[in-house]
């Protein structure tokens, strides 16, 4: 046998090798190709339209997930992938949408990016200061659930992928109270329990910035702790500019080992706002009880601004310990107990 018959028939073996090779690459990425645009496909040729909720400040991946849990898409990932391909990302928009599993996922994607929403949403405004049950009472208002229907959703909290709600303990009785953003909101008729709490929870966490999780460590305190402080500041302080004093006043006294002794504490307890606190209600038993307990209470008493988030992350360094509540909602701060009983008399007359 010759050498180039040999060489030849080795050449045309790694030929064929090459060629199977290729043809096997070729399958796999034909079958991958229409693998992926099966995904994409619709879900249900026969499926009827139907509302669904983008809350805001919402990643692809959020709203592939509900798009997902709604029965509108097959594969969340697929979606995901199509969003990037399409160079859409960052640009799908919030708001009340129909939408069909008998559309393909680009029609979606184009749909949310064009934002083509519908307009028969329910405004509903939740103030700074707000109470878990304030809120669901405010809701029930809007007719968009009932009270004790939301405060039952809010208490599982697990569902929702924020690293802001890891330091929550898993037995507060409300665990989500202080983090439900107050804000004004447009929810769709229809909308669920679930959707409105992740709509509040999304707006918490575009306000809760990496700079205010550092400025956290730096402070020593979990998110949680600043979450709490952050609510008692809100339902302290009335006039905006004494925040940081007030923040200031209550750092300074955990620093030193004092108790709070914040009234906004007692009110939250007794479910009332009453304008003078009795002695007899400073006595009561409660873990939120900041009179008769050392450090923060257990958990936060009320949902907050920005602004009372600002105060509790960055404290006005005082050497005031007191502060009493005026009239008009402004206070006397005092660096001493005798200033303290002095001024209190003084606003009393």
């Amino acid at each position: 046998m010759s050498k180039e018959y040999t060489f030849n028939r080795k050449k045309r073996g790694v030929f064929s090798t090459l060629m199977i090779i290729l043809i096997i690459i070729a399958i796999i990425i034909g079958g991958s190709f229409i693998y992926y645009n099966n995904l994409l496909a619709p879900k249900d040729a026969r499926g009827e339209e139907k509302m669904v909720s983008i809350p805001q400040g919402y990643s692809v991946k959020g709203i592939s997930k509900i798009l997902e849990e709604e029965g509108i898409i097959k594969n969340k990932l697929a979606f995901q992938l199509a969003v990037r391909l399409e160079n859409l990302t960052g640009k799908l928009q919030s708001g009340n949408y129909l939408l069909s599993p008998a559309m393909t996922s680009k029609e979606i994607i184009y749909r949310i990016a064009g934002g083509q929403v519908i307009d028969d949403s329910i405004k509903v405004t939740i103030p700074e200061g707000f109470e878990l049950k304030m809120i669901a009472e405010r809701l029930e208002e809007k007719g968009l659930t009932t009270k004790e229907e939301f405060i039952k959703a809010a208490k599982d909290f697990d569902q929702y992928d924020y690293k802001f709600l890891k330091h929550i303990p898993k037995d507060r009785e409300n665990p989500l109270e202080g983090y439900l953003f107050p804000d004004t909101y447009n929810f769709p008729q229809g909308v669920s329990n679930q959707q409105i709490i992740a709509t509040m929870l999304a707006r918490f966490n575009e306000i809760f910035k990496d700079e205010y999780y550092d400025q956290a460590e730096k402070l020593n305190m979990t998110v949680d702790q600043v979450v709490i402080l952050a609510s008692i500041v809100e339902r302290e302080a009335k006039v905006a500019s004494e925040r940081p004093i007030i923040s200031g006043v209550f750092h300074k006294r955990l620093e030193i080992g004092m108790r709070l002794e914040s009234c906004a504490t007692i009110q939250y307890i007794l479910g009332e706002r009453k304008p003078r606190l009795l002695n007899k209600d400073l006595e009561v038993v409660s873990p939120y009880n900041t009179y008769k307990n050392s450090g923060l209470p257990i958990g936060p008493i009320a949902s907050f601004g920005e602004d009372s988030l600002k105060a509790a992350l960055y404290p006005e360094k005082t050497d005031y310990l007191f502060f009493v509540a005026k009239d008009d909602g402004s206070h006397v701060f005092s660096k001493t107990l005798a200033e303290h009983n002095a001024a209190k008399k003084k606003v009393l007359k």
